[in-house]
């Protein structure tokens, strides 16, 4: 499986307190296998997009599941990992290691202006 990167626009910065990464929509893996492996090295992973017309107050006014779909793929499909403001360089790619080796993925870095 794949699992898509944010990108970062060279003329930018971002700590990236939450790195939100994206397990390709047409992969058939479920977000719950990278979330597992992630969660069980350590990795602090959430699970906390839900579309914004899934949330009470929009369902009371009788919006429902599959009104947006790919609002509900990329709430399928995502998930941040936790990061902090002093993490460095060596243990950002600390975290990229254990992604790949325990989700035996293949990250892929978006193109600065493409994807979400």
């Amino acid at each position: 499986m794949d699992i898509q990167t944010p990108c970062q626009y060279p003329d930018t910065h971002s700590i990236f307190h939450l790195y939100p990464i994206q397990v390709t929509p047409t992969s058939a893996i479920s977000q719950s296998a990278p979330y597992t492996a992630l969660t069980d090295v350590g990795v602090k992973v959430s699970l906390h997009y839900i579309p914004v017309y899934l949330q009470p107050y929009y369902a009371r006014l009788g919006f429902k599941l599959g009104y947006w779909p790919n609002a509900d793929d990329y709430s399928k499909s995502s998930m941040s990992i936790l990061g902090y403001a002093s993490m460095n360089g060596a243990q950002q790619h600390q975290v990229l290691e254990l992604i790949q080796s325990q989700c035996h993925v293949k990250v892929a870095q978006r193109v600065a202006g493409v994807g979400l």
